[in-house]
């Protein structure tokens, strides 16, 4: 009787009364949408207004098979497709359930993580309207990996924050499985996996207290983005074949440089298939089933994607050059498409489109500039101040990440890069404002303190060793 007492006590300061409220606020808001979408399971016609999305058919189908099948989709997702029993609306509600808590538990701790008290408001409150974006909350009511894969992204930078903040074995275990679950989900969330494996080897390298640990999450973050990517090739057909005949139909064939190196290793070029790239939207469905293309087909399955590879590795300008080229298809993305598929009823409400121009920021140029700004702030304070330099590093180290991981989505196909992309939106603008906003907590301590130090630290144990305690 005493602790659920002592517990009603807890929920009733002020300070957990304001975020239950916050958080009702949100879930009103957001699953209101839903289900204004989805409707309501059990009831007539609720999946009239589901979007099935782009791959869809693909995906319920891939999911009468065992999730690790050849003719299966990313093995994470397939999991949650079987769970929900296949059926549009329970798949749609599991996504949006993992979606607004891996949101809410992403805002809670930059809550914890900076002082000033009015961004202990502004930061949770920015972040929770971030997600409600409809570039971002539409895909929760699509029927492809994309819900997840951003939900999963925002509990990974979570659970970065709760490992930095408690530095416990279970936050390591957390953060871990987190990173295994992102590679499963979608195939470039890799980029994430072997990040934090390179991180892990050279904390094992520097830190002798913490080797055994980091060389366990090192091989297992590793070993994630090799089964995650020889499931993709193993696929049939792998997933990689589509987005690549996208990249060499549309981006490789118009340029003669481009199109005499694929050429000098066996793409078969001809009239017929120029003729394809000069009107790839008519020719799609030949240029995958019609016979003249045959070889090309056998050609881009065998031999495609190591041309592909070998062409970036020597020209390694078109790594940063192209994606800086195609930076608004990045992050400017459009959910035109989506609304339409939908009948128009996955239209958000106006309130929706206010919050994603005052947090989302659709111009591509002013992600850049706030982005390098935040990134060398960022890094000058982590240098130049003892407190907590590890949660600074780590945001930087987010943002940056979410660039490779944007500059990756983009070489991997040319017809739909703003899906693609869509995770590494997520990450790069929830990192940036979670960067943004410790950044300024730090200046503002230090303008109000006189100095940072004068501030207990909010981390736990210190670098160098980890509590057995929990999460």
């Amino acid at each position: 009787m005493s602790t659920v007492l002592t517990q009603l006590t807890e929920l009733a300061r002020p300070g957990r009364r304001a975020r239950l409220i916050v958080a009702a606020v949100y879930g009103v808001l957001f699953f209101g949408y839903v289900v204004a979408v989805i409707g309501v399971p059990g009831t007539a016609g609720h999946t009239a207004g589901a979007v099935y999305g782009v791959d869809s058919a693909r995906i319920l189908a891939a999911a009468k098979h065992a999730f690790w099948a050849p003719t299966a989709g990313p093995a994470a997702y397939m999991i949650l497709v079987q769970a929900s029993a296949r059926r549009i609306t329970l798949i749609c509600a599991a996504q949006a359930v993992i979606y607004a808590a891996s949101w809410l538990w992403a805002a809670d701790e930059l809550r914890r993580a900076v002082d000033h008290r009015v961004l202990r408001v502004a930061g949770p409150l920015v972040l929770l309207g971030l997600s409600l974006t409809p570039e971002l909350m539409l895909w929760t009511v699509t029927i492809g990996t994309e819900s997840l894969s951003i939900a999963l992204v925002v509990a990974t930078i979570a659970g970065l924050l709760q490992l930095i903040r408690t530095r416990t074995r279970g936050a390591v275990v957390t953060f871990t499985v987190l990173i295994v679950l992102d590679a499963f989900t979608r195939d470039t969330n890799v980029v994430l996996a072997i990040t934090v494996a390179v991180v892990a080897i050279v904390i094992a390298v520097r830190q002798a207290p913490l080797r055994t640990g980091a060389l366990v999450v090192a091989f297992v973050c590793l070993l994630a983005a090799v089964v995650s990517n020889r499931m993709a090739s193993g696929a049939d057909p792998p997933r990689w074949y589509f987005p690549l005949q996208d990249v060499v139909v549309v981006r490789v064939l118009p340029h003669a440089d481009a199109r005499d190196f694929f050429a000098a290793r066996g793409m078969p070029v001809n009239a017929e298939l120029m003729g394809v790239a000069r009107n790839y939207v008519g020719e799609y469905q030949a240029l995958t089933s019609a016979p003249q293309f045959a070889k090309f087909r056998s050609w881009l399955r065998n031999k495609g994607l190591a041309t592909y590879e070998s062409y970036l590795v020597r020209h390694p300008l078109e790594l940063a050059r192209e994606p800086f080229n195609g930076r608004s298809d990045i992050l400017e993305p459009s959910v035109t498409g989506a609304i339409l598929v939908s009948g128009g009823r996955a239209r958000p409400a106006r309130v929706f489109g206010v919050l994603g121009w005052l947090t989302f920021w659709r111009d591509a140029d002013v992600i850049l500039l706030w982005s390098g700004g935040a990134v060398v702030a960022g890094a000058w304070l982590a240098v130049r101040r003892r407190r907590d330099p590890l949660l600074l590093l780590a945001l930087v180290a987010v943002v940056a990440t979410a660039v490779a991981h944007a500059g990756l989505a983009f070489l991997g196909d040319a017809l739909e890069v703003g899906r693609h992309a869509i995770t590494a939106d997520a990450q790069w603008r929830a990192g940036l404002w979670i960067l943004t906003f410790v950044v300024l907590d730090r200046i503002l301590v230090r303008a109000a303190t006189g100095s940072e130090d004068e501030v207990e630290p909010r981390s736990g144990a210190p670098l160098g060793t980890l509590s057995s305690s929990g999460a």
